[in-house]
């Protein structure tokens, strides 16, 4: 008989559950377990945690912010005393790491961002981040393009294993009725974002391709679906460039699929991106793409295959593209179909098993 590993995921509990949360409750549904006993460890209770609880996950909530707390880490001593790991996937503040290898286990963390300009993190403290980085046994990241981002950066390529994002791929679709929910006649066109409102996500330039295309057609609508800390702003752009009354803000949406649907055109023009869910999920959808090329988008996306890729921050490209979707029927067709194809390569059972191979690996090492 085989001997069960004992993985422990600890994690964070935000108020909206993003990418990393998505993927974590898919292994916690998909691994098998027969081979591993999962529990969770989460530092606040929330949505996330009460997904978890909801699918009968075990779950510890151990409350704390901030990146360093010894009182918290004497609680997490105590827990791993009595429930020991060998292995921890780690979502939390890599300070964390030295006590959990004390502890006996592997240490794995999930790097799922891009070192940008625009983070906190400041790039002067790179070193770090690279010395820090030792108390790793193994990293996983999302894309190939993020694995050569960290080893520019200083990583050992050796302890970097690239595992893809993965969706359990629909055989249909029930996408929401946004016509009827806002009042759009059939033969207007929907163009749409889904996406956190940040910087990152390059929603201003979504707005100046939207701009653009409204200039040469009357029957299109520009729908945003997604919340976060630069809504106003971006209210305040659709008014300043006198397209207020064709673009609608969803706020945040809980089914992301059906939302993506309901899309004509999907655009995903961020600035920086390690490899979005919401690319594939709009591949399934059958949803013709276009897309920034950076990042994990261009492994996602071959170009004039299964989508189109346009420069970031290049609404003049960006409208372009989609004129050229909404004018060639023989196109967005083709992008349809390719799509639908091309995401078969990125499944949930694929990703189990590339995360389910890097544990055992891990505990079998000598």
């Amino acid at each position: 008989m085989i001997k069960k590993i004992n993985l422990l995921y600890l994690c964070n509990s935000p108020q909206v559950c993003a990418g990393v949360e998505k993927t974590v409750l898919l292994l916690n549904n998909h691994l098998d377990k027969e081979r591993f006993n999962i529990r969770f460890i989460l530092n606040a209770d929330g949505p996330f945690a009460e997904e978890l609880m909801a699918s009968n996950a075990d779950v510890e909530i151990i409350k704390f912010s901030g990146r360093y707390s010894p009182a918290w880490q004497r609680e997490i001593k105590e827990s791993l005393t009595k429930r020991p790991a060998e292995v921890v996937q780690l979502h939390l503040s890599r300070l964390n790491a030295p006590l959990l290898q004390k502890l006996g286990a592997r240490v794995v963390e999930r790097l799922n961002m891009v070192r940008h300009r625009s983070f906190s993190y400041p790039m002067q403290w790179h070193w770090l981040d690279n010395f820090t980085a030792n108390w790793i046994d193994k990293f996983i990241v999302v894309s190939d393009s993020l694995k050569h981002d960290f080893i520019s950066r200083g990583y050992t390529d050796s302890k970097i294993s690239v595992i893809h994002n993965g969706i359990d791929v629909p055989s249909n679709v029930s996408p929401v009725n946004l016509r009827e929910e806002f009042g759009i006649p059939q033969n207007h066109w929907i163009i749409g974002t889904l996406c956190r409102l940040t910087e990152q996500k390059g929603v201003d330039t979504f707005l100046q391709t939207a701009c653009r295309v409204s200039g040469e057609f009357d029957n299109v609508h520009f729908m945003i679906a997604g919340d976060g800390e630069l809504r106003s702003q971006l209210e305040e752009q659709a008014n300043s460039l006198k397209i207020k009354s064709k673009v609608h803000f969803l706020g945040f949406r809980q089914n992301a699929l059906n939302t993506l649907a309901a899309f004509d055109i999907f655009m995903y023009l961020s600035r920086w991106e390690p490899f979005a869910n919401t690319i594939l999920e709009s591949l399934a959808a059958g949803t013709p793409i276009i897309a920034s090329n950076v990042g994990g988008n261009r492994e996602a996306i071959k170009d004039d295959f299964n989508g189109l890729l346009v420069p970031p921050c290049d609404p003049i490209k960006a409208a372009e593209c989609t004129i050229a979707v909404m004018t060639d029927k023989s196109l967005k067709a083709r992008l349809t179909a390719n799509g639908k194809k091309s995401v078969n390569s990125y499944t949930i059972e694929k990703m189990v098993r590339d995360h389910s191979l890097l544990y055992e690996a891990l505990v079998n090492k000598p």
